[in-house]
């Protein structure tokens, strides 16, 4: 029983924190779910000391903070170890950008699964933020229902020769109106293309399969 009242301690300290204004050493191996459904979160530091170093679990740590406006852009440095990161900025509808090359040290990351989906407000993707992401594999709905997004850039999964999954990974995008012909040029290994674009219905041009 004291367990479980520890838990929702700690659950309830999680949901009430306005800001993070410094990380330092964390020692921590895993980052699931930290912040998860923290409607009032509004602003977490840079990572200044190697912070999330031992971070391999970044599944839905930032999901559904609505109320997060922005990514520090040197936030996943030194993250080496890190290989997942499903959900983790979905549905946080006040991010409007994502900084340039933000997964650069996370070569070992294999699984983007909805990691930005249900961002209401983003209307830009760097075309570098996969750009060392070698060994990414699924990117499934990544960015559904990003409905603000409305064009893609040219090499945004150049630089991911093991993609696989990318189902769903546009869907609902409606104000989506330009897709590059040559997006997925460097994929030959996707499998699965299910619905990657369905819903998506300002979009003029040639496919990209």
């Amino acid at each position: 029983f004291s367990d479980i009242c520890d838990f929702w301690v700690q659950e309830s300290e999680k949901l009430g924190i306005l800001e993070v204004n410094q990380w330092g050493k964390t020692g921590l191996v895993s980052m699931q779910a930290a912040f998860e459904r923290n409607t009032i979160l509004r602003y977490v530091a840079g990572n200044t000391a190697n912070s999330f170093a031992l971070v391999e679990n970044f599944n839905f740590a930032f999901s559904n903070c609505i109320n997060l406006k922005s990514i520090p852009a040197n936030f996943f440095e030194g993250c080496f170890e890190a290989s997942t990161f499903g959900s983790t900025f979905a549905g946080c509808s006040s991010i409007t950008e994502i900084p340039s090359k933000l997964f650069n040290d996370c070569n070992s990351a294999t699984q983007f699964s909805s990691v930005f989906s249900n961002c209401l407000s983003l209307s830009t993707i760097p075309e570098d933020i996969f750009s060392n992401c070698t060994n990414i594999n699924d990117i499934s709905n990544g960015f559904n229902k990003c409905l603000s997004l409305t064009a893609l850039p040219e090499a945004l999964f150049s630089h991911c020769p093991n993609l696989k999954y990318n189902g769903c990974i546009f869907e609902d995008c409606y104000n989506l109106s330009t897709v590059p012909v040559s997006i997925f040029d460097n994929n030959r290994n996707l499998t699965d293309i299910n619905r990657a674009f369905s819903s998506c219905s300002s979009l003029k041009g040639e496919s990209p399969y």
